[in-house]
C-alpha cells in the first residue's frame, strides 16, 4: 500500500487492524487518514508526522513504542474538523505534549483527549497528567472540546482562560476532580455536559468563576449525569440564555436551583431520588419531564397558563394536587405521562381532579402504576360533565396490574380518541360496554391476561358494532383468557387489518363479516382452541393477505365458503 504515493484519501473506518506498515510515512501526498474504531495496538506507525499534507486525522492512538507519537502531531499544521487524542497515559513527558503544537492549529474545529477508562492504581495519575492537559492547551478557534478520564484533581488555568467562539465542552468521568472548572468565565460558552464526577459533592462559587460579574452569559445548554456524590447547587449567579436544563442520576442532590432562569424552554430531571423539584424556578411555557424525583412542590400559588407538564413518572410523593400548585393554569397541557407512580389510585376522584384542568389533552400515557385501580373513581363517574376530555386522542396504559376498566365517559363521550393501546393490564376484562369509541381507529392490546371480550354489545344487537365504529387496525396479544372479540359475533365493517397471536382460549374471531367489509390482512397465530374463520370470507373484495399459523383444531370454512377471487 505505501507505493501508492498519490494517494490522498484512506478510509480505514473500524477495520479489524492492529498495526499500519511501518513504513507508512512514504504516503507523503496523504490529506485524509480515517481510523476510528480500528484497533490499532501500537498506535500510529512513527515518523507519521512527514505527512506534511495531512488535513484530517479521524484519531491519534497513542502506543507502547519508544516515544509517545504525540510529538508527532507538531508538524500537522493543516490539520482541520475533528482529532482525538487516546491513550494520553502513554505521555511520559509533558514536553513531548508541547511539541504536539495544538495551540497553532487554528483549523480545528473539534477535539477529544481522552485518557484509558480502566488504568491500574500503579499508574500515576496526580502532576504528571496535570501537567500534559496543561501543554494541550487548543487554539481559540475551537468550538468543541471533550475530556475524558482526566485523572488529576484539578484543572489548568487555560479552562478559565480567553473565550472559545460558540464552544461546546464536554467533561465526562473525571472521577478524581473533586470541583469544577471555574467554565462560567467562557463568555462564550453555549453548551456544557458535565457527567460522571464521582467527587464533586458541591457545586458553587468555583464553578460560576470568582469575580466574574456575568457568568455564563451565553450558556444555551446545560447538563449533569451521572454524579453520584452531588449534593448541593449553591446558587452564584444567572443564566440569562440558558434553554435547556437536564439533570440525570444524581441520587443525592438535595439543594434547589437557579432562581433566574427567563429563557429556560425544556426541563428532564430523572433518577435524582432525593430531590424536591422547585416549579417556582421554571418560567411560562417551560416544558417539563420529571422522573423518579421525590416531589413536585412550590410555595407559592403560582398560575403558570402555559406550563408543559410532558412527563411525570416516578415521584414517590406525587400528588394530583402538588403542593401549592394553582392546576386550574395548566390549560394548555397537551401531553401527559405518568410512570411508576405507586401511591396514585385514581386520576379522578372527590379530592383529586387532574383530568378537569386539561381541557386541551391529547395524549394520555400511564405506565407502572400497580395501585391504580380506574382513571376516574367510581362514585364520581355519573357526575361528569357531557364530553369530559373529548380533546385525548391517543390513550396508552401499561403495566397498570389493578385497573379494572376505562370510564365510560372517556369512552363514549369522546369525540376525537384515535388510538388507543393496553399492555400489562391483567385485571381489565373487557375494553367498552355497547359501542366503541365512535372516532376509534387503531386499538392494540396485549399481554392482559383476563381480557374475556372487547367488547360487551349485548349479544342480539348485530349492528351496534358495525355501524357506528370507524375501526381499521385491531392487534390483539397474549391475552390468555380471551375467547371471542364481541358477544354479538359482529366485527366493524371498516376493520382493515386484523391480527390475533397467542391467544390460547379464542374459539372464534367472529361468527360472520359483512358484505361490505373492508378486511385488507388477516394474521392468526398460536391460537389453539381456535375452532373457524368468519362466515362471509367470499365476501372479502379487498382482502390481499391472510396468514394463519399454530392453529391446530381449525376447520378451514365448515360453511363451506372460499376465499376471493382477489
Amino acid at each position: 500500500m505505501t507505493t501508492l504515493y498519490n494517494l490522498q484519501t484512506l478510509l480505514l473506518k473500524k477495520c479489524a487492524l492492529k498495526n499500519l506498515p511501518s513504513n507508512f510515512e512514504k504516503l507523503v501526498n496523504l490529506r485524509h487518514l480515517n481510523i476510528e474504531g480500528a484497533n490499532l495496538l501500537e498506535g500510529l506507525p512513527p515518523r507519521i508526522g512527514k505527512l506534511t499534507s495531512l488535513q484530517t486525522l479521524s484519531n491519534l492512538v497513542l502506543g507502547e513504542r519508544s516515544g509517545s507519537g504525540i510529538q508527532d502531531l507538531g508538524p500537522l499544521s493543516q490539520l482541520r474538523g475533528t482529532l482525538c487524542i487516546s491513550k494520553l497515559e502513554k505521555v511520559i513527558e509533558a514536553a513531548d505534549a508541547e511539541e504536539a503544537n495544538l495551540i497553532d492549529k487554528s483549523k480545528l474545529q473539534c477535539l477529544l483527549l481522552e485518557w484509558s477508562r480502566d488504568l491500574d492504581e500503579s499508574h500515576s495519575r496526580t502532576r504528571e497528567e496535570f501537567d500534559v492537559l496543561n501543554m494541550l492547551r487548543p487554539n481559540n478557534s475551537l468550538k468543541e472540546l471533550s475530556i475524558k478520564h482526566y485523572g488529576c484533581t484539578k484543572f489548568p488555568t487555560w479552562l478559565r482562560g480567553p473565550s472559545f467562539p460558540n464552544m461546546v465542552l464536554r467533561i465526562e468521568n473525571c472521577k478524581s476532580c473533586t470541583s469544577l472548572p471555574p467554565v462560567g468565565q467562557l463568555a462564550s460558552l453555549k453548551d456544557l455536559s458535565i457527567r460522571g464526577m464521582a467527587a464533586v459533592k458541591n457545586i458553587g462559587p468555583e464553578f460560576y468563576g470568582e469575580g466574574c460579574s456575568q457568568p455564563f452569559n451565553s450558556l444555551e445548554t446545560l447538563s449533569f449525569c451521572d454524579m453520584k456524590e452531588w449534593e448541593h447547587w449553591i446558587p452564584g449567579g444567572e443564566f440569562p440564555r440558558l434553554r435547556h436544563l437536564c439533570i440525570g442520576n444524581c441520587p443525592k442532590l438535595l439543594g434547589t436551583l437557579p432562581h433566574h432562569l427567563p429563557s429556560l424552554e425544556n426541563v428532564e430531571i430523572s433518577g435524582c431520588g432525593n430531590f424536591v423539584v422547585p416549579i417556582t424556578n421554571f418560567p411560562e411555557h417551560c416544558k417539563l419531564q420529571i422522573d423518579y424525583s421525590k416531589a413536585v412542590v412550590c410555595k407559592n400559588t403560582v398560575d403558570f397558563s402555559s406550563l408543559r407538564f410532558w412527563r411525570l413518572s416516578t415521584i414517590s410523593e406525587f400528588s394530583c394536587r402538588i403542593e401549592g400548585f394553582n392546576m386550574g393554569g395548566l390549560t394548555n397541557v397537551e401531553s401527559l405521562k405518568i410512570g411508576r407512580c405507586e401511591e396514585m389510585r385514581p386520576l379522578w376522584s372527590n379530592e383529586v381532579g387532574l383530568l378537569q384542568h386539561l381541557p386541551h389533552l391529547r395524549s394520555l400515557n400511564i405506565e407502572d402504576c400497580p395501585r391504580l385501580v380506574s382513571l376516574v373513581a367510581e362514585e364520581v363517574e355519573e357526575q361528569l360533565p357531557s364530553g369530559f376530555v373529548h380533546t385525548v386522542k391517543e390513550i396508552r396504559i401499561e403495566n397498570c396490574a389493578v385497573l379494572q376498566s376505562l370510564p365510560k365517559s372517556m369512552m363514549y363521550n369522546n369525540t376525537c380518541l384515535h388510538s388507543m393501546e393496553l399492555f400489562g393490564c391483567c385485571s381489565v376484562t373487557h375494553i367498552a360496554i355497547g359501542l366503541l369509541p365512535p372516532t376509534l381507529k387503531i386499538l392494540r392490546i396485549q399481554g392482559c391476561a383476563r381480557l374475556m371480550f372487547l367488547l360487551d354489545d349485548g349479544g342480539d344487537n348485530i349492528n351496534s358494532c358495525r355501524s357506528t365504529s370507524l375501526l381499521k387496525r385491531l392487534d390483539i396479544m397474549k391475552c390468555g383468557s380471551l375467547k371471542c372479540l364481541t358477544l354479538s359475533g359482529e366485527l366493524p365493517a371498516t376493520l382493515k387489518y386484523l391480527s390475533i397471536s397467542d391467544c390460547g382460549h379464542l374459539e372464534s374471531a367472529a361468527k360472520r363479516l359483512p358484505h361490505n367489509s373492508l378486511l385488507e390482512e388477516i394474521n392468526i397465530l398460536d391460537c389453539d382452541d381456535l375452532k373457524s374463520l368468519p362466515m362471509g370470507l367470499d365476501n372479502l373484495v379487498h382482502l390481499y393477505s391472510i396468514s394463519i399459523t399454530g392453529c391446530p383444531n381449525l376447520v378451514w370454512s365448515p360453511n363451506g365458503d372460499s376465499l376471493p377471487q382477489t
